[in-house]
């Protein structure tokens, strides 16, 4: 965490303006995410799938977690993009067992979603179901698709298929996949997905055009292969919070909507009754994978003033990130630890962080 002096000429008189995020509304129930309806931006000239993210638009992007205090455990950040031919797909995973499914599609590809799969509900003018994984043992990524009867029966249609390719990313029929590893728990998941195999009839999308796009993520166990350790289906209808059987519950899949500008207002997740309130902001540079952190501020020979922030969850607070870093804000109501309201001076700001500590439920005591 970065070092910094902080002058205050008067406490009470302090204004500073600070930059909006975005201007799309909380997308939270609770403590867990809810998007209801993602954004589909325009994809640029050429779009080269290879886990990179280079020429992505990130600005549209959406968070999927089924707890906060999970986020850096088993989440997804993921963003969608489009173009006449083609939809486009990117996920970052958090994931303890990053990119690891043993599921064979030679021999069980209709188990795919057991282990470390995204799971597409996707409803155009047909009902498609995309299931995609990394089959570790031959780094294949591998893409089955499954059709529904009708509008209104989402399964049992004809023409299921698989595709995949050992350490390739054009997997056929025009779908491309390519996964990267990002860390030792996380990895990026970038998807082409051509609109033929979706749709019934070649759509001719324009801009404020909209389809309805269900996610469900799963993560699987170490052996990756049985029933996940974690799911989570987000992408919700307006008012629709039930995420039971999902895959089956298509009046439940929020809508995508087609835009034809990027560059849009980032999407908040930060429920404010969560942080901490003032009204100087303190702000610092802290490692970008950091999963707490603490701030205190002290006088100029080092005496504790006030612990201002303990333990925080960066998300929460975060207002930047380039690179490796990332500026996280916490606002002050200068008063020290024992409230009273401090006099005008010179201050120093300092703290920690750390990578946060995970517990993982295996069973019950006693179970046999």
């Amino acid at each position: 965490m970065c070092l910094r002096n902080m002058v205050l000429c008067a406490c009470t008189a302090v204004t500073l303006a600070v930059p909006a995020l975005g201007a799309e509304p909380q997308n939270m129930i609770g403590r867990q995410s809810q998007n209801e309806g993602i954004l589909l931006l325009p994809a640029p000239p050429k779009v080269k799938i290879n886990g990179d993210l280079a020429e992505w638009d990130w600005s549209g992007r959406f968070r999927v977690f089924a707890d906060i205090d999970l986020r850096s455990r088993y989440s997804v950040e993921a963003a969608a993009m489009w173009d006449a031919e083609n939809l486009y797909l990117a996920a970052k995973w958090k994931d303890p067992t990053p990119m690891y499914s043993t599921v064979d599609p030679d021999y069980l590809v209709n188990e795919g979603w057991k282990s470390d799969s995204w799971q597409l509900r996707i409803r155009t003018d047909k009902i498609s179901h995309v299931t995609l994984w990394h089959f570790a043992p031959k780094k294949m990524p591998v893409c089955h698709i499954q059709y529904g009867q009708s509008m209104t029966k989402p399964f049992g249609g004809p023409g299921t298929f698989w595709v995949g390719k050992a350490g390739g990313t054009a997997l056929g029929r025009g779908i491309e996949m390519a996964y990267r590893k990002t860390g030792d728990d996380a990895f990026v998941q970038e998807v082409r997905l051509p609109w033929e195999v979706i749709c019934d009839k070649k759509p001719d999308w324009k801009a404020g055009d909209t389809f309805q796009l269900g996610n469900e993520f799963l993560w699987g166990d170490p052996s990756g292969r049985t029933w996940p350790v974690h799911r989570y289906a987000d992408n919700m209808q307006p008012g629709q919070t039930s995420r039971e059987f999902y895959w089956t519950a298509w009046n439940k899949w929020g809508d995508a909507t087609l835009l034809a500008k990027g560059d849009v207002p980032v999407r908040e997740y930060v429920p404010e009754s969560f942080k901490i309130e003032g009204t100087v902001p303190v702000r610092v540079a802290i490692p970008a994978d950091a999963t707490r952190f603490t701030i205190v501020i002290e006088d100029q020979n080092g005496g504790r003033i006030r612990t201002l922030a303990g333990g925080c969850d960066p998300l929460v607070y975060s207002v930047g990130l380039e690179d490796e870093v990332r500026t996280v804000e916490v606002k002050w109501d200068c008063l020290n630890d024992k409230g009273k309201l401090i006099k005008p001076g010179t201050f120093k700001v300092r703290g920690l962080t750390h990578k946060g500590l995970g517990a993982e439920y295996e069973m019950c005591f006693y179970n046999p």
